[in-house]
């Protein structure tokens, strides 16, 4: 992961400007140069794969819902073959993962991985080891399933800053960062967590105090918004490009912690048709550490 870039924004960039299939990325410069071509971008990069969907994922899906009342959707790792080829060569062939919801009205669906620590070279025990790797890369689309569908989520990664299981990654003087046990998930190590999902009242009290430092705990994962269109988009998301989107605990750095426990896709809105093809950690090739 490139850490070098530092910013103290912390707002969501909506990416629909990074390599949009479909759409040129740059024009000709009137000297002969080739449009920009998502799919030959995609080729062109060294990736691991988390998820291509043309069979069971290595590394451990996981889906939630707001749990809104008459909500319908899809559930589960819902695989099917390409409604649209993504590139003149696919011919429509293989898979992708396939979502359909109406009716939410939360925060909507949101899907993901963990235990990357099963993909290949991850070099650690619980996570993916991200240092070399630039950002997630993806191919997204509206289906043709529904009329309306929304059109922006947000992609994101969970490390140690933003994932409660993350607290069992620091050491030394790091452990003072740590909440008081109470405030941790009851599954997670006593006192091992920077932060926690639950928004309310956490230790049982009731107090007023206790929920405003709750609200101040959650986790706020690093992400990027994504723009998606009817026709199949190639995004690259740069690690440096993520920020928090400040409804929760901070992180002590600007960007995401290159020891990633986990990928979300965050679907917000009411009504849904939703396709992701090839999730992966990406680089340019050849590309050498910092």
């Amino acid at each position: 992961m490139h850490l070098t870039a530092r910013s103290t924004l912390l707002v969501t960039s909506l990416m629909s400007a990074w390599g949009c299939g479909g759409e040129k990325g740059s024009s000709t410069d009137g000297n002969g140069n080739v449009p920009y071509d998502a799919c030959v971008e995609s080729k062109s990069l060294d990736k691991v794969m988390i998820a291509d969907f043309e069979g069971p994922p290595v590394a451990t899906f996981t889906s939630s819902n707001d749990m809104t009342p008459g909500a319908v959707f899809t559930a589960g790792l819902v695989t099917e073959p390409l409604e649209a080829p993504k590139c003149p060569e696919d011919v429509a062939a293989g898979s992708a993962y396939h979502f359909v919801g109406t009716g939410f009205q939360s925060y909507g669906y949101s899907l993901g991985f963990n235990a990357l620590n099963a993909l290949p070279n991850a070099g650690g025990p619980t996570y993916f080891n991200a240092e070399d790797w630039t950002g997630m890369s993806m191919w997204v689309r509206k289906g043709t399933a529904l009329p309306v569908s929304s059109s922006s989520i947000f992609a994101s990664v969970a490390e140690r800053f933003t994932a409660p299981s993350g607290g069992t990654l620091f050491s030394g003087d790091e452990l003072d960062d740590l909440l008081d046990p109470g405030f941790c998930p009851d599954d997670q190590t006593p006192g091992a967590c920077y932060c926690a999902f639950s928004a309310i009242d956490l230790d049982g009290s009731g107090g007023a105090g206790d929920t405003a430092e709750a609200l101040r705990s959650q986790c706020d994962k690093f992400g990027a918004g994504v723009g998606i269109a009817t026709d199949w988009r190639f995004f690259k998301i740069p690690f440096t490009r993520m920020r928090q989107r400040a409804y929760g605990r901070p992180a002590p750095v600007p960007v995401p912690d290159p020891l990633v426990l986990g990928v979300e896709i965050g679907l917000d809105g009411e009504n849904w048709d939703f396709w992701l093809d090839e999730l992966a950690f990406y680089r340019e090739p050849d590309a050498v550490s910092n």
